[in-house]
């Protein structure tokens, strides 16, 4: 664990991103698997299967909380991150 966060470390930090959540996400699932941390990149992915609408799925605004496509209530595991 220590030597994971001294190599963190040495990554340089980059800029503000601007694409979608949705595309984040799947890229910090791709750098979780890259650091054997298996069981968020599977956490990563449910949700984001779970919070991307199939197609013709309505989901109301009003109940969107976390990735803007979510309908999961805030007591939902990716808001107690």
């Amino acid at each position: 664990m220590k030597d994971l966060q001294l190599n963190l470390q040495e990554i340089p930090s980059l800029s503000q991103r601007q694409d979608s959540i949705t595309d984040q996400l799947l890229d910090l699932k791709c750098v979780a698997q890259r650091l054997g941390m298996y069981d968020a990149a599977d956490f990563i992915q449910r949700h984001l299967e779970s919070c991307i609408p199939q197609p013709h799925q309505f989901v109301p605004r009003a109940r969107s909380v976390c990735c803007g496509r979510c309908s999961k209530p805030k007591s939902h595991p990716i808001h107690q991150l």
